[in-house]
């Protein structure tokens, strides 16, 4: 029974359809997360009687329901405790196939150690995923992994050796006329850009990559790059282009149910909040709104165990700077409490009610 359930469960969590976006992704995670229990329920009888791929292929299945959803750190378990029990043992697969399922594991395990800001245990995984791949002559797990580990290596401070692995990941996107990939990869190479001061680069990226998300309708790293053109717009004074992209963003976020970029979102709305608090005439409004939005960025980093990544850390901290040097103690500390306070639905409503301000 416990191997029927196991079966039903896997095959369950691998149904998922590709393409799909928004209110149809939402309904789908809406489904696992009922579900939770089961695949917990899996995971641990798997864990002592399985074999030894049922663990790793349910993990790779719940990965994006885990990363999006803010499971990252139970994912981080499972995925870790599926690695172990993988090292040394005898596979039933072919060499290949579980090479391959061994690399993808490793790649999704190094991306949730970045999340959670452990750097140095994601590289030996990156490098590890890396061999396995090449050694597989599999182009597009290659081409996956080096745009991670490029990430990683950004927020190392590592720019010249990330540009290598981000120029390779696309050359290999481009040859495999993946236009997913294309466009995740004009997203980290405008975060490498903009980590290296040159916004107007990133700019050029982030533009691009949207161009290529609006046209296939690829509706999560979309809603990424519409936060990333929020930060530089204010560069030109713009406010009123970065809080429609923000709000654009938040929308898409809230529809599919998301939680790990949300945080981000809502941590961008408040430092434009913080700003325009500097010279607008809503003052002190805009300042309190700026308070409530980090705390519930705040509150949403703690469910998701998440951390702000490093190379976005010093835009974050001048917009609480900024904040701070405005508000009083007391102020402060009651505004970021209100909002941390909010449930995740109020949040959003308020930062899209006032985005215009």
């Amino acid at each position: 029974l416990q191997r029927w359930h196991v079966d039903y469960f896997l095959a369950l969590a691998e149904a998922e359809q590709p393409g799909m976006t928004g209110a149809q992704q939402a309904v789908w995670w809406d489904l696992l997360e009922v579900e939770h229990p089961n695949f917990r329920a899996a995971f641990t009888w798997s864990r002592t009687e399985a074999d030894h791929e049922t663990e790793l292929r349910l993990a790779l299945a719940l990965g994006g329901f885990w990363h999006l959803r803010g499971h990252i750190r139970e994912g981080s378990g499972w995925l870790t405790d599926a690695l172990t029990r993988t090292e040394g043992a005898a596979w039933e697969l072919p060499p290949a196939t579980d090479h391959k399922l061994r690399a993808k594991a490793l790649d999704l395990l190094g991306t949730f150690m970045v999340f959670r800001g452990e750097l140095d245990s994601a590289q030996p995984l990156y490098e590890e995923c890396l061999r396995l791949f090449r050694e597989l002559e599999d182009s597009a797990g290659i081409a996956e992994n080096l745009g991670g580990y490029g990430m990683l290596l950004v927020q190392r401070g590592d720019y010249e050796q990330a540009e290598i692995l981000l120029n390779e990941s696309l050359a290999l996107w481009r040859e495999l006329e993946n236009t997913g990939g294309i466009a995740l990869t004009f997203l980290f190479l405008g975060n490498l850009a903009y980590a290296q001061g040159n916004t107007q680069r990133a700019r050029k990226f982030w533009e691009e990559g949207l161009v290529l998300c609006r046209a296939e309708n690829f509706t999560w790293i979309a809603s990424t790059l519409l936060t990333q053109l929020a930060m530089v717009a204010p560069e030109e004074g713009n406010y009123q282009r970065a809080g429609a992209q923000l709000a654009e963003s938040l929308t898409i976020l809230w529809e599919m149910g998301e939680l790990w970029q949300t945080a981000y979102t809502l941590e961008v709305f408040a430092c434009l909040a913080a700003a325009q608090g500097q010279s607008s005439a809503t003052g002190e409004s805009s300042l309190l709104r700026s308070a409530r939005l980090f705390g519930a960025g705040e509150r949403l980093r703690e469910t998701t165990a998440s951390q702000v990544l490093t190379f976005l850390q010093d835009f974050n901290e001048r917009g609480i700077a900024s904040l701070c040097a405005q508000l009083d103690e007391a102020t402060f500390k009651e505004a970021w409490a209100e909002g941390k306070a909010m449930s995740l639905d109020q949040v959003i409503a308020y930062a899209l009610e006032t985005h215009t301000m």
